[in-house]
């Protein structure tokens, strides 16, 4: 074990030649740079207290916000057990009509009968409404929140508004204690949102949002730990600007609020191409490929968290792709097709609804898979079809 701790912490892959650990263990009273040990636990516990804060949010101020907005908490739906329709169902979630077919044979029940099963099968557990306005509830609170606070830590800081003051003296940087508690709060965070996963529904995009927590958690403490911590804080704050229009915007159309949904849906996306497609590839991603060299030396962790960032960026213009083409249908058409991304959520959406009546959503179309930082679900039809 200590062979494999000295090999993964080596010198040369994570500091630049010439810098050593014991150089980022600041001797000099008043002047802090980032170790390990001060965020790893730590924000684990901040994590633990999140989850603690996110439950009793829901239950004492974002369903009684819901219920007084008239949205009604969903009542348990289990499919009738069936061995032989449950075996299928592990084969397949959307059995085709050959399948459906010989099951009739096999059950004595009607395709009618066999599609309602399955329909319901797979939305066995799904939260409902409820439970996704708290969801947007709880990342606008924290993200508004976040953003406001990193804002107002940053503001008078010169990296704030030069990236080459992020470079300039590394890594000999002092972090302030503002820095330390976003960081903090950042991290704790995403430690949340990964224990969340853990006992809330499984969605079908599970895996990929437990990578991008890990990932992200990981690309956060080890920039902490090598005093990275000005360019992490400045990446993570550029996203956190759109986010927050985003959770209100939903929560607006949880709300039956289609015209303030749309306009909050609106201030996202120029947020989004702001920020997403300006300020991070022109920005922060030329600032960690160019502008760094002038400053810092060569070293081989440096490659690692660049494919990070460019792969980021890839999913950028795939999600603007998405939003613009949604957008510029709404505004053709006058209407939203079927996403063709959806699958088990979006086309039991009907099924879903608190009151269950099928026809209560035919006019919510889905936007878009998931293009906030950890918000798992989708938006779920932010965009109205007028009639």
């Amino acid at each position: 074990m200590e062979g494999f701790s000295e090999w993964f912490w080596d010198e040369n892959f994570w500091l630049t030649p010439g810098i050593k650990w014991e150089d980022l263990k600041s001797k000099t009273p008043g002047v802090y740079y980032g170790q390990f040990s001060d965020i790893g636990l730590p924000s684990i516990y901040m994590g633990l207290f999140m989850t603690v804060l996110r439950f009793a949010c829901f239950r004492l101020i974002f369903i009684p916000i819901g219920k007084h907005f008239g949205i009604r908490v969903k009542r348990p739906r289990n499919a009738t057990p069936n061995p032989d329709l449950e075996v299928e169902y592990k084969k397949s979630k959307f059995p085709k009509d050959e399948k459906v077919k010989s099951m009739v044979k096999k059950t004595s029940l009607t395709e009618r009968e066999i599609q309602r099963w399955f329909r319901v099968r797979r939305q066995q557990g799904a939260p409902g409404n409820m439970q996704k306005f708290c969801e947007c509830s709880w990342n606008f609170l924290f993200y508004g929140s976040v953003f406001v606070y990193g804002v107002y830590i940053l503001w008078d800081e010169p990296w704030f508004w030069e990236t080459k003051y992020c470079f300039i003296d590394w890594p000999y940087q002092h972090i302030s204690d503002g820095l330390y508690w976003y960081y903090l709060l950042e991290m704790g965070y995403y430690w949340g949102l990964l224990f969340s996963l853990v006992f809330d529904y499984r969605r079908k995009d599970w895996m990929e949002m437990t990578l991008h927590h890990v990932i992200t958690l990981a690309l956060m403490g080890f920039s902490w730990g090598i005093n990275f911590s000005r360019m992490g804080c400045m990446i993570v704050i550029t996203h956190d600007v759109a986010d927050n229009w985003m959770a209100s915007a939903k929560m607006a159309k949880y709300c039956k609020k289609q015209t303030l949904c749309e306009v909050l849906f609106g201030v996202f996306i120029l947020l989004w191409l702001f920020t997403r497609c300006y300020v991070f590839p022109f920005k922060m991603l030329y600032a960690s490929m160019v502008e760094i060299h002038e400053y810092v030396d060569h070293f081989p962790v440096h490659n690692i968290f660049l494919g990070l960032l460019l792969f980021l960026q890839v999913l950028h213009i795939l999600w603007t792709y998405s939003i613009l083409s949604i957008a510029f249908q709404k505004f053709t058409e006058g209407e939203l097709k079927k996403d063709v991304r959806s699958d088990t959520e979006d086309d039991d959406e009907a099924d879903n609804s608190d009151d269950n009546a099928n026809d209560s959503m035919k006019d919510f179309n889905t936007i878009l898979p998931h293009v906030g930082n950890g918000d798992a679900g989708k938006a779920d039809g932010l965009i109205q079809r007028r009639t």
